[in-house]
């Protein structure tokens, strides 16, 4: 079991320290799915930029101060709980970078019955990105790949060629988005506790008591299984589209965590008021529909 966390940004400037923060606790909350290693990846100026090291997220997140947040759009990191091969051998330990294609993929799950395919390290998780490359579109390749390895699975896949837009996968493994309309930002994770944790101030009261009080609003969804959205920043804010998905791949093994599900909004909620002006309506449809096909902040 590892874990997934990351962020897409909008529109809005965001302070770097604001980011930096929040990646910090996101990555803390992460880590009881994995401490054997930590990393984070992320595209800037055409490059990937990978940085990742054995160890829990406690001792890596000091390396957070040399991340440009205020440049950076697109980020991604990852707590190993290592299962195949050694994190002390760097190569293994997550975001993996193709020095072919330029793709970066981060993976929670566990692949089988794969076919046999050159690999630089020795983790599974390289297999999805093998697999995928072997198309020469994207999304043709994500379908490709989904059909011929089994195994649950959630990932995270960045490239050179897209370095506004990502693709997030769920095949059995959970994999959560919220969206916070403050900030314009699109926050994703294994659970909804991890970004919670980073949304939340906590003060502790006669050394006992905690009391949570919310830092931003936030918008849950659970990823539907056998989902893939791409998430782009683009000039009016953020785009979230749905691929479609007809693979063969079979629904055995898969493993439910049980994370609550935000329930699609009821046709009462979408009701408009007689009272409420334009702003209002228009800020109410966004609300109600966020997670829909073809979203756009």
């Amino acid at each position: 079991m590892c874990g997934i966390i990351g962020y897409v940004k909008g529109k809005k400037d965001i302070d770097k320290e604001v980011l930096r923060d929040m990646v910090h606790d996101l990555l803390i909350a992460c880590q009881s799915r994995g401490l054997d290693a930590t990393g984070y990846g992320y595209i800037k100026d055409g490059k990937v930029v990978v940085d990742k090291a054995a160890g829990p997220a406690t001792g890596f997140v000091e390396r957070l101060r040399d991340i440009p947040f205020d440049e950076v759009q697109l980020f991604v990191g990852h707590t190993r709980a290592a299962t195949k091969g050694s994190p002390q051998n760097n190569e293994n330990n997550h975001p993996i970078v193709s020095k072919d294609s330029g793709l970066l993929i981060a993976h929670n799950g566990v692949v089988s019955s794969h076919k046999d395919l050159k690999q630089d390290g020795e983790v599974d998780s390289e297999v999805i990105l093998r697999l995928i490359e072997l198309r020469q579109d994207v999304v043709e390749g994500i379908k490709y790949a989904e059909d011929n390895y089994t195994g649950p699975s959630a990932y995270v896949l960045l490239g050179v060629d897209f370095p506004k837009k990502m693709y997030i996968v769920r095949s059995g493994n959970p994999m959560v988005l919220a969206y916070l309309p403050e900030l314009d930002l699109v926050l994703f994770g294994s659970t909804e506790r991890i970004i919670r944790a980073a949304i939340q101030d906590k003060k502790c009261h006669l050394n006992y008591f905690w009391e949570k009080n919310k830092r931003y609003e936030a918008l849950f969804q659970e990823m539907d299984d056998d989902a893939v959205l791409t998430v782009s920043s683009v000039t009016r804010g953020i785009s979230i589209k749905r691929i479609k998905m007809d693979t063969n791949k079979p629904r055995i093994g898969y493993w439910n965590y049980g994370i609550r599900h935000t329930p699609p909004t009821t046709p009462t909620t979408c009701l408009p008021s007689k009272r409420e002006t334009k702003r209002q309506a228009k800020a109410r449809r966004k609300r109600d529909s966020w997670y829909k096909d073809d979203v756009l902040f």
